[in-house]
């Protein structure tokens, strides 16, 4: 089992003081403006808000940046050019299946800001860019590995979102390459506490959401 794939399993952080360290750059608010400055001041930056039709209030961009992380990772980003913030994150990194002629999605760092100024901005936007702009383009998403609690809240609801849509939702347990469809809210509500418990006990579980059917087995690689 490679560390990326063990880096792309979902486990839920609960610990206040590992929600702040993970997140520190986009908590605190110096930090926060050097992230803006990064982001916006990069090369290859393109502003994807028109494409998913989202009409956001005067002053805030979406934005995708490539090849500031390097590799095989982009970032999409809510910035607010007024106040020169970062209002919502999600690093994203593409993996390998084996068996599928695509090229799968992690979104591997998820954060939105608690500011109530944001939340018109915010309303649609993680949906939007969860399904208009990563799922149209890489086909199958994965589960992240730095989960808050809100992110264990928004995995469940674009789970349910995406069976609501007909799309193809599974549970894929990593030590045994056994891959389960969910295909109703009952199911989903079933298996949560295997999907989103604690390192110890469940950290080879996965959480998938994909527009076409799976194969079994499904192999994962770097």
């Amino acid at each position: 089992m490679s560390n990326q794939l063990r880096d792309a399993m979902p486990q839920l952080i609960i610990d206040a003081n590992k929600v702040t360290e993970t997140f520190r750059d986009l908590e605190v608010t110096a930090t926060n403006g050097a992230m803006y400055q990064a982001l916006v001041g990069h090369e290859h930056i393109q502003e994807i808000a028109p494409e998913l039709g989202l009409a956001l209030p005067p002053g805030y961009r979406l934005v995708c940046v490539t090849t500031r992380l390097g590799g095989d990772k982009f970032e999409i980003a809510l910035v607010n050019d007024q106040t020169a913030e970062v209002a919502y994150y999600n690093q994203v990194i593409i993996v390998h299946y084996e068996d599928l002629k695509c090229r799968p999605a992690t979104q591997q760092r998820v954060w939105r800001s608690f500011n109530q100024h944001h939340k018109a901005a915010l309303r649609d936007l993680p949906s939007a860019v969860f399904f208009g702009y990563i799922l149209a383009r890489y086909d199958v998403i994965l589960s992240d590995n730095m989960q808050t609690g809100e992110g264990m809240h928004f995995w469940k609801a674009r789970m349910s979102e995406a069976l609501y849509r007909r799309l193809y939702v599974y549970h894929y347990q990593l030590m045994t390459g056994e891959l389960h469809q969910i295909r109703s809210d009952e199911e989903l509500a079933s298996l949560s506490d295997q999907i989103w418990g604690s390192p110890q006990h469940h950290e080879w579980q996965l959480a998938i959401i994909a527009c076409k059917p799976l194969p079994r087995p499904v192999k994962i690689s770097t």
